[in-house]
């Protein structure tokens, strides 16, 4: 794929999810949850989407695993891919250190 569009899909599914976490999902833990980035890859099955959180990042990372099913559900309506990747999420580290 080339890279502009991987690029381009990357950008599309973080702020669809930042939206669909912010209006759609109701966080039990009450952590402030901000979308990084993401990494889809080549083949667009799966995507890794990137957070970083303000509150028990261990707790909140369980919880957005938990929901991935439906926040792929809710992405699936908000994009337009032929299929959407199935998602994952992981604790970004970049900003510690």
């Amino acid at each position: 794929m080339k890279e502009r569009r991987k690029e381009k899909i990357n950008d599309l599914i973080k702020k669809q999810v930042a939206i669909i976490l912010q209006q759609e999902i109701d966080n039990p833990q009450k952590s402030l949850v901000t979308v990084t980035h993401v990494e889809i890859d080549s083949n667009l099955n799966t995507a890794k989407i990137y957070v970083r959180t303000l509150g028990d990042e261990i707790q909140s990372l369980k919880f957005l695993n938990r929901a991935a099913g439906f926040i792929r559900y809710k992405l699936a309506h908000k994009i337009r891919l032929k299929t959407v990747p199935k998602i994952s999420f992981n604790i970004d580290n970049s900003l510690q250190e």
